[in-house]
C-alpha cells in the first residue's frame, strides 16, 4: 500500500507576502489570535507569531500610553533588512573562501 502525504500547509518552506502580512494585520485587528491567522492563511503558527514579532511596534496614545501594534509595512520592512544584510553576509563569506584560494596558488 502506497503511503500519500496529506499536507494541508499551503506555503510551506515559502516567506511570506506583504498581502500575507496586510491579512495578518487586518485579522489581528479583528481579534483573532495566532493560531487562527495561521490556519486561515494555512501557515504554521509558528510563522505567525515570529511575523507578528516582527511587526509589531510600540505606539505612544494620548496621555502617554503605550500599546503594542503591528503593521505589515514594519514587518515587511524588517524582513526585507534582513534579507538585505544575510545577502551581505553570504557575498562575503564568498569574497574571503575566493581569496584565500587565490593566495594558496
Amino acid at each position: 500500500m502506497d503511503c500519500h502525504d496529506n499536507n494541508t500547509k499551503q506555503y510551506k518552506y515559502k516567506h511570506l507576502s506583504f498581502k500575507e502580512r496586510a491579512k495578518i494585520e487586518l485579522l489581528i485587528q479583528q481579534g483573532h489570535s495566532a493560531y487562527a491567522i495561521a490556519k486561515i492563511l494555512g501557515r504554521a503558527s509558528n510563522t505567525i507569531r515570529n511575523e507578528i514579532k516582527r511587526g509589531t511596534v510600540e505606539q505612544i496614545k494620548q496621555y502617554n500610553k503605550k500599546i503594542m501594534t503591528y503593521f505589515a509595512d514594519t514587518g515587511q520592512l524588517r524582513y526585507e533588512n534582513s534579507k538585505k544584510h544575510a545577502a551581505l553576509n553570504l557575498r562575503d563569506i564568498f569574497v574571503k573562501t575566493l581569496l584565500i584560494m587565490l593566495l594558496k596558488l
